[in-house]
């Protein structure tokens, strides 16, 4: 799973590396990384992943560290991120029902590579990452998951239940169809959501 979830980020979002913790309902999370550096990075102790939970995210969903070298919030943890050659991080939490925490870091080798669309599409995933680690835990709970996360997560289970796609496939097909049409991810689902299948080429505009 967490290989999985590593390995799509850096396909989805812009990135040069990306790690990630998956929570397990044995209490011993799984680490994954696409890189030896953001294996490196992502066990650094100090950063906004430290601790229980991320207490910065607010309400955008993540944390955003532009410059790594320069960000005053965490000091020692950024010279050593930046050492390894990432100066840009983005930190999204996961969830899982087991209630551990989670996360998944994107990083890149200049300073402020993440602009709007990358955030939001790291967020996103975060978000589909976590139905999946929950579909993982409890698969009688594949319905109550997918309710929770919204129209993206409502749309991954109309692909799963009608095509039968796994989590992970029917979500790439969501991405495909949103970078194909370029249109946003949540776009792509609430438009399926509402008339129960994808646009035909050219239904997106005006």
């Amino acid at each position: 799973m967490a290989h999985r979830i590593a390995s799509l980020a850096l396909a989805v979002v812009p990135c040069d590396a990306a790690a990630v913790t998956v929570p397990s309902a044995s209490g011993r999370p799984a680490l994954a990384a696409t890189s030896p550096q953001a294996m490196q990075a992502l066990r650094l102790p100090g950063g906004p992943g430290a601790g229980s939970s991320l207490a910065d995210v607010g309400p955008v969903g993540h944390v955003h560290v532009r410059d790594t070298a320069s960000d005053p919030r965490w000091r020692d943890w950024g010279r050593d991120v930046a050492m390894l050659g990432h100066r840009s991080v983005l930190v999204v939490p996961l969830s899982s029902r087991s209630g551990e925490p989670g996360r998944l870091d994107l990083y890149a080798e200049d300073p402020d590579a993440f602009d709007d669309e990358a955030c939001l599409r790291a967020t996103e995933l975060g978000g589909l990452a976590s139905v999946a680690i929950g579909v993982a835990h409890d698969r009688d709970g594949l319905r109550r998951a997918l309710d929770a996360r919204g129209d993206i997560g409502i749309a991954v289970g109309v692909l799963v239940e009608r095509y039968g796609l796994t989590v992970d496939a029917a979500f790439q097909v969501l991405v495909r169809h949103s970078q194909h049409h370029n249109v946003k991810l949540r776009d792509v689902a609430r438009r399926l959501v509402e008339e129960g299948d994808l646009p035909d080429e050219g239904s997106w505009e005006a």
